[in-house]
């Protein structure tokens, strides 16, 4: 096998580098492509950053075809993987990327969230693996919104500044029929084995490099088939947070300041329910949404600690030491332990007998207010699942 002669340019990740090598100069070449959106670093540190290497096996790239060509992929002479097809050395590739930009960035807080942006306000889009973020991500770039990540939004906590990451966008096969225009589905689409694709941005739009970006929305997008598209309000700031905790990839690593950072995020963004079938209508729904959105907007927030010294004598509950309560300004709230980082999303009504549940109360009390069984049942229940989560002293119910 040809050794790594030709380099690809060296591409800042977060807080390192990395430096893209092959022995076949149509490898650079489209390593190239796919990260274009990447600013160039400005030095590269051997031992600290990192060199992936994708080399042709075998023959030379003058001796096979294109579609018939395996390779191997080294990660700092490493041995990665090895004899597969380009494009799943690429979806391999774009993986361990964005592994090591998150451990690159231990000050940064990451949302598992796609990014779009008009001027300097940024849109995400939440949900989970499979919601059809990249694909209405992709809609969007091509009806004109900038592409800021269609994976992972990076945001500085000092000031909740959006960093882009403008990585390729990940297709699956069932939606390359709406992108058959796009050379990398052409490509893709003869290959049987292969179920997802990477897209260089520069295929829907126009790439630009760098800026800076201000939160100022959060939608979370569901297709249903010719249903007609429609956006509303997610709800109360307790149930932004607790979407934003369920896609954030780093709450055991920044801990309290991580969550403190995601409260701020929901008290700053209106958040949205997106249901869509049509793509022009997904991005005139969130077009209006957007211009409606009130600048500088945030839902104030009152911020209390538990005492330390909490304790709660037989038959009576009350917060755990030291646990924190979010109460928001639409009547919802939060609470974290921060010991344990379990948290608990509370409606208005669930606020009310939150901060009941300050000082120390008799349960049998609380239960006796109610006449109804099953609402006796649902207290019962809620009480103890806080006190399973460390957010209450355990009730002893009776």
């Amino acid at each position: 096998m040809l050794k790594s002669v030709f380099q690809a340019r060296s591409m800042l990740l977060g807080s390192a580098s990395v430096q893209l090598e092959s022995n076949d100069p149509s490898v650079v070449a489209r390593i190239d492509l796919l990260f274009d959106g990447l600013m160039d670093a400005e030095q590269f540190r051997p031992g600290e950053d990192l060199i992936c290497s994708v080399d042709l096996i075998g023959s030379s790239p003058q001796e096979t075809r294109s579609n018939d060509r395996l390779y191997e992929l080294r990660i700092n002479d490493e041995l990665v993987d090895s004899a597969m097809g380009l494009a799943q050395i690429e979806l391999r590739l774009t993986r361990l990327i964005n592994e090591h930009k998150l451990e690159s960035e231990p000050h940064r807080l990451h949302l598992h969230s796609a990014g779009l942006a008009r001027g300097s306000e940024a849109v995400f889009l939440l949900g989970q693996s499979g919601s059809g973020k990249s694909t209405l991500t992709a809609a969007l770039v091509e009806r004109g919104w900038r592409y800021i990540t269609d994976e992972q939004i990076t945001i500085r906590q000092s000031d909740l500044t959006v960093i882009p990451y403008p990585r390729p966008l990940t297709l699956r096969r069932d939606v390359w029929p709406l992108f058959s225009h796009l050379p990398s589905v052409q490509v893709a689409m003869p290959m049987p084995h292969l179920n997802r694709v990477e897209i260089p941005p520069s295929e829907f739009a126009p790439v630009s490099r760098g800026g800076e970006f201000s939160p100022t929305m959060i939608v979370t997008p569901t297709y249903i088939a010719d249903a007609p598209a429609g956006i509303e309000p997610l709800g109360d700031c307790a149930s932004a947070v607790a979407l934003l905790s369920s896609c954030c990839y780093d709450s055991d690593r920044t801990a309290e300041s991580g969550f403190q950072t995601l409260v701020a995020l929901a008290q700053r963004c209106p958040s949205w329910q997106l249901q869509y079938s049509n793509f022009d209508d997904a991005s005139g729904q969130i077009a209006r949404a957007f211009d409606l959105a009130p600048p500088d907007q945030r839902v104030s927030a009152r911020h209390t600690v538990a005492d330390a010294e909490n304790h709660a004598g037989q038959g009576f509950t009350c917060h755990a030491p030291g646990v924190e309560t979010w109460s928001f300004g639409d009547g919802s709230s939060v609470a974290l332990n921060p010991a344990t980082m379990m948290m608990a999303s509370l409606s208005e009504a669930e606020a009310r007998m939150w901060e009941l549940l300050d000082q120390p109360w008799p349960v049998a009390e609380l239960l006796a207010e109610l006449t109804d069984e099953s609402e006796r049942a649902r207290l019962r229940n809620w009480l103890e699942v806080l006190g399973q989560h460390g957010l209450l002293i355990e009730p002893h119910l009776p």
